[in-house]
């Protein structure tokens, strides 16, 4: 396995390669141990291959050109890979941030996509929205051949 992302979430480590849709996920407990049985098959290939993980409050993010994907890992079951969107994605690994009590933005092919809800078992629905509808400009600024290079950051002070 050529891991190029990866991320902890809920005691076990989780890797995914660039050019595929697997998942590979350790012991739990056991950061060093990755069984061979222990992959996910996450979206639909023709989404394009895994462009970033980010683990946040109750599940992994994972998230190809366009297509957000659910890992839930309740801690007793094995993880379940779920959808979340086929229409929207993130493009760049470090765009990705939560802002509390907002959601979680990330940039995308068609500007900025912000996931608005409450992910997994809270009781409100998770939807994506275009957050870059009022920054047509600046949106088209960006160098489209370094996109994966781009960052984000939050100031907590004002969110």
């Amino acid at each position: 396995m050529t891991a190029k992302f990866i991320a902890p979430f809920n005691g076990r480590m989780y890797a995914a390669g660039a050019n595929n849709s697997e998942v590979y996920y350790s012991r739990r407990g056991n950061p060093e141990m990755w069984p061979v049985n222990n992959v996910l098959d996450v979206g639909d290939a023709h989404l394009g291959p895994i462009t970033a993980l980010y683990a946040t409050r109750n599940v992994l993010l994972v998230a190809k050109a366009r297509g957000i994907y659910l890992i839930v890992d309740d801690g007793v079951n094995e993880p379940v890979a779920r959808t979340l969107t086929r229409e929207s994605g993130w493009i760049a690994q470090n765009t990705i941030r939560e802002i509390p009590g907002v959601g979680i933005f990330g940039l995308s092919d068609s500007g900025v996509t912000m996931l608005k809800g409450t992910l997994q078992n809270e009781g409100v629905e998770t939807q994506t929205f275009n957050a870059s509808v009022g920054l047509p400009k600046t949106m088209a600024k960006i160098n489209r051949a370094a996109i994966v290079n781009a960052c984000a950051a939050v100031y907590a002070k004002d969110h």
